[in-house]
């Protein structure tokens, strides 16, 4: 079906749960063109050049995404719920960070993410002899959309962005101790197999709890970290090898948790499930 096909991903859940199996997929088409903002803007700094030696996104810190998360959703922004607060925990960098290794072959000690609170500098390549590029824009993610559609070509738009009006840029490193769910997410890369799978389920599970007023925000990483202390890392053979572990996953915090009812927020899941009450 994938044969010879050009195909443009969005979704970051489609490789952070498939991991080996959605990439041997990919390999049977002709070009996978990145909508995501981050992964495009690797991707534009890759074309550059094939010396990279490390990859750094860069992400909102706490103060800026909370807000937006304890509200549940913030009106001015079409975001969907389960996205920005994945945004407030960091865990959607901890998830990056799984994509793009997958996409682009690259270890993840040599992946890494930075607190940019302005959002202006996307993403970051550092070449082997020490240079380094930054995608930099306002965020706007009809570039990243434009730039899919249109590969290789770039395509004529009035979008500009005024580099004199951009704030003062700031950068620092993640606290692993403040954004527990970060760092759940690299143990999960670290992992392997059917981890990353276990991951997203349990994070799916947990978020739509909170947003059900069913879970408190700070113990969204304490339902991911029991789901991957309590059920087995399998290896990943194939796709039912993933549509198990993410319903065992699901089903084992059902009966540890008694959530109930609770619906999978709009976070870009793959796998469909239907909850019911016990």
């Amino acid at each position: 079906m994938l044969s010879n096909k050009k195909l443009m991903k969005k979704v970051y859940s489609v490789l952070i749960i498939a991991c080996l199996a959605t990439v041997g997929m990919l390999g049977q088409t002709q070009e996978v063109m990145l909508s995501p903002s981050k992964d495009n803007s690797i991707y534009e700094e890759g074309e550059l050049s094939n010396g990279a030696g490390q990859y750094l996104f860069t992400g909102r810190t706490l103060q800026d995404n909370r807000r937006r998360a304890l509200l549940k959703f913030d009106l001015s922004e079409a975001i969907p719920e389960g996205i920005t607060v994945d945004s407030a925990t960091l865990i959607n960098k901890g998830l990056e960070i799984i994509e793009a290794h997958w996409l682009f072959d690259m270890p993840f000690d040599r992946i890494d993410v930075v607190v940019h609170p302005q959002s202006i500098v996307h993403s970051f390549v550092e070449f082997i002899d020490g240079s380094i590029i930054a995608q930099m824009g306002d965020p706007d993610m009809r570039y990243p959309i434009l730039y899919a559609l249109t590969y290789p070509d770039r395509c004529p738009s009035s979008m500009r962005s005024d580099i004199t009006g951009f704030p003062e840029l700031t950068f620092g490193q993640v606290d692993h101790d403040r954004y527990p769910c970060f760092r759940l997410a690299r143990r999960a890369a670290d992992a392997g197999g059917t981890a990353p799978t276990i991951l997203n389920a349990a994070n799916e599970m947990a978020v739509g709890a909170f947003l059900a007023g069913k879970l408190e925000f700070g113990d969204i990483h304490s339902v991911i970290e029991g789901a991957l202390d309590a059920l087995d890392h399998g290896p990943v053979g194939n796709l039912e090898d993933i549509v198990n572990a993410d319903t065992a996953t699901r089903k084992w915090l059902q009966a540890k948790y008694s959530f109930g009812t609770v619906d999978i927020p709009a976070s870009g899941s793959t796998i469909n499930h239907d909850m019911k009450e016990k």
